[in-house]
């Protein structure tokens, strides 16, 4: 059976009901080029071309997209045709971030750990964020639960949304992203006021510790470790209300 794209961007955003969900899985078990297509649709959720348009005075890359423009991956000529744009914003994001990079860590400084550089580039990703990114309409019931049933298989334990009503944030989505090969949960949140925030999570073999405050990119961050799953809240909201908001999650999860 050939999957239409509709159908595959669908199940890569999260959109089908649970028996659509199981439905795919079996699919996508026999159809490695769909599994192909369904990995580049989740990394294509990230707004890298919006990052990219977004940043100033950014160096000269002009070299860089023509060896872009000038490389010929081997592929069939409708998947080219489909991601050949893609790739190329993808490609100039990731310079551009790798270029940032050199000021946020300059080589004088201590080399920060893996979960540090993940955390940074989570932050600098919810930064981009604002009430308008977000829409105001909640999700049926149904896809908040097919949502989450794919959060729980790809981090590979039962994963709840924390129900946030009671602090006046409403569940909005969650969605799967690749960082460096390691799956990443989001789940994005919309308070009654304040800007939109997200909790991400990702499997880890490090020891349990609890909520560690930073800021990054304009937007404050906590993250803390609790059964083998790595917590970061990021947005950009204000302490007291953020307090609030990770309390409500680790009393709603246990985490």
């Amino acid at each position: 059976m050939t999957l239409s794209d509709e159908k595959l961007l669908a199940y890569a955003d999260g959109l089908l009901s649970p028996a659509e969900i199981a439905d795919m899985d079996r699919l996508l078990a026999d159809d490695p080029d769909a599994r192909e297509t369904i990995a580049a649709l989740e990394q294509s959720a990230l707004p890298y071309r919006e990052a990219a348009e977004a940043l100033i005075d950014v160096p000269d890359l002009s070299h860089i997209a023509d060896h872009i423009q000038s490389y010929q991956p081997v592929a069939s000529p409708s998947r080219l045709s489909r991601f050949a744009p893609l790739a190329a914003s993808i490609a100039v994001f990731f310079v551009v971030g790798l270029l940032a990079g050199q000021h946020i860590f300059p080589p004088s400084a201590p080399k920060p750990t893996q979960w540090a550089v993940w955390v940074d580039r989570i932050a600098s990703y919810q930064a981009l964020y604002t009430r308008a990114s977000v829409s105001p309409t909640n999700p049926p019931d149904s896809r908040k639960v097919g949502q989450m049933l794919r959060v729980s298989k790809l981090l590979g334990t039962t994963i709840k949304a924390p129900e946030l009503a009671p602090v006046d944030a409403d569940y909005k989505y969650a969605k799967v992203f690749a960082i460096d090969g390691r799956p990443l949960a989001q789940i994005a949140y919309l308070p009654k006021s304040d800007e939109p925030f997200s909790l991400c999570l990702m499997k880890t073999d490090k020891p349990d510790h609890d909520p560690k405050f930073s800021t990054a990119h304009g937007v404050n961050v906590a993250s803390w470790r609790k059964g083998g799953i790595a917590y970061v809240y990021v947005g950009k909201t204000p302490r007291d209300m953020m307090d609030r908001y990770i309390g409500a999650i680790r009393a709603e999860t246990g985490a």
